[in-house]
Protein backbone atom coordinates (compact mmCIF):
# COMPACT_ATOMS: atom_id res chain seq x y z
CA UNK A 1 0.00 0.00 0.00
CA UNK A 2 1.56 3.41 -1.29
CA UNK A 3 0.18 6.91 -1.71
CA UNK A 4 1.20 6.85 -5.41
CA UNK A 5 -1.97 4.08 -5.43
CA UNK A 6 -4.21 5.14 -2.58
CA UNK A 7 -5.98 8.43 -2.72
CA UNK A 8 -5.98 10.28 1.05
CA UNK A 9 -8.97 9.41 2.82
CA UNK A 10 -9.53 5.98 0.88
CA UNK A 11 -10.09 2.99 3.69
CA UNK A 12 -9.11 -0.82 2.98
CA UNK A 13 -9.87 -3.32 5.35
CA UNK A 14 -6.74 -5.76 6.49
CA UNK A 15 -7.24 -9.79 6.47
CA UNK A 16 -7.36 -9.39 10.12
CA UNK A 17 -10.63 -7.79 9.96
CA UNK A 18 -9.28 -4.18 10.88
CA UNK A 19 -10.13 -1.29 8.99
CA UNK A 20 -7.49 1.08 7.72
CA UNK A 21 -7.62 4.88 6.60
CA UNK A 22 -4.82 6.50 3.89
CA UNK A 23 -3.69 9.52 5.86
CA UNK A 24 -0.48 11.31 5.44
CA UNK A 25 0.57 8.86 2.57
CA UNK A 26 0.43 5.81 4.97
CA UNK A 27 -2.29 3.40 5.99
CA UNK A 28 -3.58 4.41 9.92
CA UNK A 29 -5.99 2.25 11.96
CA UNK A 30 -9.60 3.21 12.48
CA UNK A 31 -9.74 1.58 16.03
CA UNK A 32 -9.26 3.42 18.82
CA UNK A 33 -5.72 3.73 20.33
CA UNK A 34 -6.06 0.55 22.60
CA UNK A 35 -9.09 -1.49 21.23
CA UNK A 36 -10.06 -4.97 21.46
CA UNK A 37 -9.01 -7.26 18.61
CA UNK A 38 -12.05 -7.72 16.51
CA UNK A 39 -14.35 -11.08 16.44
CA UNK A 40 -12.25 -12.57 13.70
CA UNK A 41 -8.85 -12.36 15.37
CA UNK A 42 -10.16 -13.58 18.41
CA UNK A 43 -11.91 -16.40 16.23
CA UNK A 44 -8.10 -17.29 15.10
CA UNK A 45 -6.40 -16.73 18.09
CA UNK A 46 -8.95 -19.31 19.89
CA UNK A 47 -8.80 -21.50 16.78
CA UNK A 48 -4.79 -21.48 17.01
CA UNK A 49 -4.97 -22.89 20.64
CA UNK A 50 -6.66 -25.87 20.01
CA UNK A 51 -4.57 -26.23 16.71
CA UNK A 52 -2.06 -26.41 19.59
CA UNK A 53 -3.90 -28.99 21.54
CA UNK A 54 -4.13 -31.53 18.90
CA UNK A 55 -1.02 -33.18 19.06
CA UNK A 56 -2.23 -33.91 22.58
CA UNK A 57 -5.16 -35.41 21.51
CA UNK A 58 -3.84 -37.54 18.98
CA UNK A 59 -1.60 -39.29 21.86
CA UNK A 60 -4.94 -39.66 23.73
CA UNK A 61 -6.66 -41.51 21.10
CA UNK A 62 -3.45 -43.86 20.80
CA UNK A 63 -3.16 -43.93 24.84
CA UNK A 64 -6.48 -45.35 24.46
CA UNK A 65 -5.61 -48.04 21.40
CA UNK A 66 -2.78 -49.55 23.21
CA UNK A 67 -4.44 -49.81 27.11
CA UNK A 68 -7.06 -51.92 25.18
CA UNK A 69 -4.40 -54.19 23.95
CA UNK A 70 -2.54 -53.63 27.47
CA UNK A 71 -5.69 -54.90 29.24
CA UNK A 72 -6.19 -57.94 26.96
CA UNK A 73 -2.70 -59.03 27.71
CA UNK A 74 -2.82 -58.47 31.45
CA UNK A 75 -6.03 -60.15 31.06
CA UNK A 76 -3.98 -63.42 29.33
CA UNK A 77 -1.15 -63.32 31.63
CA UNK A 78 -2.83 -62.52 35.16
CA UNK A 79 -0.02 -61.66 36.89
CA UNK A 80 0.50 -61.94 40.50
CA UNK A 81 3.28 -59.70 41.16
CA UNK A 82 5.92 -60.32 43.85
CA UNK A 83 9.82 -61.74 43.00
CA UNK A 84 9.13 -65.31 41.51
CA UNK A 85 6.28 -63.51 39.51
CA UNK A 86 9.13 -61.16 37.93
CA UNK A 87 11.94 -64.74 37.81
CA UNK A 88 9.02 -66.26 35.94
CA UNK A 89 8.59 -63.15 33.22
CA UNK A 90 12.10 -62.95 33.16
CA UNK A 91 12.94 -66.97 31.85
CA UNK A 92 9.72 -66.33 29.85
CA UNK A 93 11.24 -63.66 28.02
CA UNK A 94 14.22 -65.53 27.69
CA UNK A 95 12.05 -67.86 26.32
CA UNK A 96 10.52 -65.60 23.67
CA UNK A 97 6.86 -64.93 25.41
CA UNK A 98 5.63 -62.32 23.06
CA UNK A 99 2.93 -61.41 25.45
CA UNK A 100 6.00 -60.37 27.81
CA UNK A 101 7.61 -58.45 24.99
CA UNK A 102 4.81 -56.22 23.94
CA UNK A 103 3.68 -55.53 27.12
CA UNK A 104 7.23 -54.67 28.28
CA UNK A 105 7.27 -52.09 25.59
CA UNK A 106 3.70 -51.15 26.04
CA UNK A 107 4.68 -50.32 29.64
CA UNK A 108 7.72 -48.25 28.49
CA UNK A 109 5.58 -46.11 26.24
CA UNK A 110 3.12 -45.68 29.21
CA UNK A 111 6.40 -44.58 31.39
CA UNK A 112 7.92 -42.24 29.05
CA UNK A 113 4.12 -40.52 28.46
CA UNK A 114 3.87 -39.88 31.75
CA UNK A 115 6.74 -37.70 32.33
CA UNK A 116 6.11 -34.11 32.67
CA UNK A 117 6.66 -32.25 29.21
CA UNK A 118 9.73 -30.02 29.70
CA UNK A 119 11.63 -32.73 32.72
CA UNK A 120 14.57 -32.75 30.24
CA UNK A 121 16.76 -36.04 29.73
CA UNK A 122 16.54 -38.95 32.36
CA UNK A 123 19.44 -40.76 34.29
CA UNK A 124 18.92 -44.67 34.14
CA UNK A 125 17.44 -44.46 37.73
CA UNK A 126 15.39 -41.62 36.84
CA UNK A 127 13.68 -43.79 34.07
CA UNK A 128 13.81 -46.97 36.55
CA UNK A 129 11.65 -44.63 39.00
CA UNK A 130 9.43 -43.94 35.92
CA UNK A 131 8.42 -47.50 34.84
CA UNK A 132 8.01 -48.36 38.40
CA UNK A 133 5.40 -46.10 38.75
CA UNK A 134 3.07 -47.67 35.89
CA UNK A 135 1.51 -51.00 35.28
CA UNK A 136 3.56 -54.39 34.10
CA UNK A 137 3.62 -57.90 33.85
CA UNK A 138 5.58 -57.47 37.30
CA UNK A 139 2.49 -55.86 38.89
CA UNK A 140 -0.18 -57.21 40.35
CA UNK A 141 -2.89 -57.88 38.01
CA UNK A 142 -5.48 -55.46 39.65
CA UNK A 143 -2.67 -53.10 39.91
CA UNK A 144 -2.37 -53.08 36.20
CA UNK A 145 -6.58 -53.24 35.89
CA UNK A 146 -6.64 -49.50 38.54
CA UNK A 147 -3.54 -48.40 36.41
CA UNK A 148 -5.35 -48.73 33.26
CA UNK A 149 -8.84 -47.51 34.47
CA UNK A 150 -6.61 -43.82 35.73
CA UNK A 151 -5.44 -43.51 32.34
CA UNK A 152 -8.08 -44.75 30.83
CA UNK A 153 -10.00 -42.03 32.31
CA UNK A 154 -7.39 -39.42 31.86
CA UNK A 155 -7.20 -39.80 27.71
CA UNK A 156 -10.60 -39.79 27.67
CA UNK A 157 -11.06 -36.54 29.44
CA UNK A 158 -8.29 -35.03 26.82
CA UNK A 159 -10.17 -35.56 24.01
CA UNK A 160 -13.62 -34.33 25.76
CA UNK A 161 -12.40 -31.66 26.99
CA UNK A 162 -10.80 -30.84 22.95
CA UNK A 163 -14.31 -31.63 21.56
CA UNK A 164 -15.78 -29.50 23.86
CA UNK A 165 -13.69 -26.50 23.72
CA UNK A 166 -13.90 -26.85 19.79
CA UNK A 167 -17.88 -27.03 19.86
CA UNK A 168 -17.98 -23.73 22.57
CA UNK A 169 -15.82 -22.08 19.71
CA UNK A 170 -17.94 -22.86 17.16
CA UNK A 171 -20.88 -21.75 19.08
CA UNK A 172 -19.94 -18.53 21.16
CA UNK A 173 -16.84 -17.34 18.28
CA UNK A 174 -14.40 -17.62 21.77
CA UNK A 175 -13.04 -19.63 23.76
CA UNK A 176 -13.54 -17.12 26.77
CA UNK A 177 -15.07 -19.53 29.75
CA UNK A 178 -15.13 -22.85 27.95
CA UNK A 179 -13.16 -24.06 30.89
CA UNK A 180 -15.47 -23.27 33.62
CA UNK A 181 -18.37 -24.65 31.21
CA UNK A 182 -16.75 -27.75 30.23
CA UNK A 183 -16.19 -27.93 34.59
CA UNK A 184 -19.81 -27.17 35.52
CA UNK A 185 -21.07 -29.82 32.70
CA UNK A 186 -22.93 -32.73 33.65
CA UNK A 187 -20.65 -35.46 33.87
CA UNK A 188 -22.64 -39.10 33.46
CA UNK A 189 -22.16 -41.13 37.10
CA UNK A 190 -19.79 -43.55 36.82
CA UNK A 191 -20.90 -47.59 36.35
CA UNK A 192 -21.83 -48.91 39.30
CA UNK A 193 -20.42 -52.79 40.23
CA UNK A 194 -20.97 -55.45 41.81
CA UNK A 195 -18.40 -58.22 42.58
CA UNK A 196 -18.85 -62.15 42.24
CA UNK A 197 -17.63 -64.57 44.45
CA UNK A 198 -13.74 -65.15 43.98
CA UNK A 199 -12.71 -67.80 41.40
CA UNK A 200 -9.39 -69.38 40.67
CA UNK A 201 -7.61 -66.27 42.87
CA UNK A 202 -9.31 -63.44 41.36
CA UNK A 203 -12.57 -61.74 41.38
CA UNK A 204 -15.20 -61.01 38.63
CA UNK A 205 -16.08 -57.23 38.54
CA UNK A 206 -19.18 -57.18 36.89
CA UNK A 207 -20.89 -53.54 35.12
CA UNK A 208 -24.42 -53.46 35.61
Amino acid sequence: MTDQTYREGQKARLKSGETVVMKGGQWVSTSPQGAAPSDAVLQRQAAAVLSKEQPAVDLAHRSLEALDEFDGINNRLHPRGGFLNHVANTVSGWLGDKDLARIDQLSKNFALHQRQPGSGSSSDFDQRMYNGMVASADQPYQTNVDFSRTARSQANDIIARHQFRDQYLRQNGTLVGSDAAYAQRRKPAPPSTRAKPVASGWTVEEIK
